[in-house]
């Protein structure tokens, strides 16, 4: 019983470690953006939010601008699709104030990782640059600046952060998914390992040759006893 305890726990913590590491780590690809209007700001001022996913990253940016927003065709979605629940106040509560913190045309943005599902998050602020504009993080660990050129693998060039905010349910369900990865890559080819020893006679911790002996008498190679 305490080692099957102890295995437990041990796959459990391999699996959230998996998830933080997969949401420090993530894979890059192209992908079209998802385009929503989100509100009219006041003020004379429109909001709308793109977002582009993929493999293990997905980016959220929402912006104000003086002009009502028209999305290419076949990428206009829902508000409710484009923004999650737990990155609308981040991402959205700003364009509500009646004196914005950004200029007119900036955005907000959001960068969320990891692998079946998004775990960790980010937040940045875009500022203007020479020639572009270019995402400045609000949290995070920054590991260095925006490349000088946008590499086209998000929705704009950001600074290079390791997340430290976390999507609960996101990080709970990757830490399980990767828990029972582990299980079954560590425990299962052991436990079979145990139950074929068992039924051939050997001991199932060495694969000494038991037949002859006493079921309660010690494997004579390594000292364990049949149970």
């Amino acid at each position: 019983m305490a080692r099957s305890i102890h295995s437990v726990m041990r796959c459990a913590l391999l699996g959230v470690l998996t998830a933080w590491a997969l949401a420090l780590f993530p894979v890059r690809s192209r992908n079209p953006m998802s385009f929503a209007k989100a509100a009219n700001a006041g003020n004379g001022l429109f909001c709308s939010v793109s977002r582009a996913d993929n493999f293990g990253h997905s980016g959220l940016a929402a912006a104000l601008t003086d002009f009502e927003f028209v999305a290419p065709p076949g990428q206009l979605a829902e508000l409710d699709s484009v923004v999650s629940s737990w990155a609308r106040r981040e991402l959205l509560e700003w364009t509500q104030s009646s004196a914005p913190v950004l200029p007119r045309g900036a955005a907000r943005g959001i960068i969320s990782t990891g692998w079946p599902t998004f775990a960790m998050w980010s937040s940045f602020d875009q500022q203007p640059s020479t020639g572009f504009w270019w995402f400045k993080a609000r949290n995070g660990i920054v590991l260095g600046a925006a490349p000088s050129t946008p590499d086209y693998t998000s929705l704009s060039p950001h600074d290079r952060v390791l997340p430290t905010r976390i999507v609960p349910l996101g990080f709970a369900a990757c830490a399980a998914f990767w828990a029972f990865a582990w299980f079954i890559t560590l425990m299962i080819p052991a436990r079979a390992k145990r139950h074929f020893r068992r039924r051939s006679g050997r001991c199932i911790n060495c694969g000494y040759d038991r037949r002859g002996l006493a079921l309660d008498a010690p494997c004579p190679e390594c000292g364990s006893v049949l149970r």
